[in-house]
């Protein structure tokens, strides 16, 4: 009877300790949201989970590309994991993303990261500064240009919002907006959107999951 009883409470513990490692932690938002998925379809949802980064909207060749475009993809990371490599670490995307040479940080303010950007496409180098908010409470990070910096971009804002699915998935969407500036080759703007958006959104798939350590071709920092 002992023996029973004892058996009995330790299955209990254990399943209460799975029970407890399968809950998100209180205040985080889940993938049981209903904006974690908005706007995908089943066959979508599929892909993200198979490991596809899906473009929300596949824009064809000489469509407009003004406004924001989205995008989806799950993590094999923790969801605190994956806010230190993308927001905490926010300088660090030249390590990561194809055609950025520079990604300093300038200054630190509260919950403000502002670095400093070089990207060079076919010969076209832009200088811009960014404004990046973590909102830590919500798991929400955003960014603008910095308005008081001579950017070589007219527009860039952008987003990343991360939902826990489990102890090692997080579902992440991000949605960017690129206008080039006065000067700049039309051409740069279509590369950036229709080329290198998805180049870089399996490069930051490939860091994440890689836990910070992978470099993209060719870096030659640390």
């Amino acid at each position: 009877m002992h023996r029973y009883v004892l058996t009995s409470a330790i299955l209990i513990l254990f399943m209460l300790s799975v029970a407890l490692m399968a809950a998100a932690p209180p205040g985080v938002p889940t993938d049981a949201d209903p904006a974690a998925y908005k706007g995908l379809t089943q066959e979508g949802i599929a892909k993200i989970k198979t490991g596809e980064v899906l473009i929300v909207k596949d824009l064809a060749r000489g469509e407009s590309i003004s406004g924001m475009i989205e995008a989806a993809v799950i993590f094999n990371q923790n969801i605190d994991k994956v806010w230190e490599l993308i927001v905490d670490q926010v300088a660090d995307q030249k390590r990561f993303l194809p055609y950025l040479e520079k990604s300093d940080l300038s200054a630190k303010k509260g919950n403000h990261y502002i670095v400093d950007f070089r990207l060079t496409i076919v010969g076209v180098g832009m200088d811009y500064r960014v404004d990046h908010i973590g909102e830590k409470d919500k798991y929400y990070f955003h960014w603008d240009l910095d308005p008081n910096y001579p950017n070589k971009l007219k527009t860039l804002k952008g987003f990343w919002r991360f939902y826990w699915i489990d102890e090692t998935h997080t579902l992440a969407r991000y949605g960017t907006w690129v206008e080039i500036g006065i000067g700049i080759p039309n051409f740069v703007q279509e590369f950036l959107i229709k080329r290198d958006l998805p180049q870089s959104l399996n490069n930051v798939k490939t860091y994440i999951n890689s836990g910070g350590t992978w470099r993209k071709p060719g870096y030659k920092g640390n």
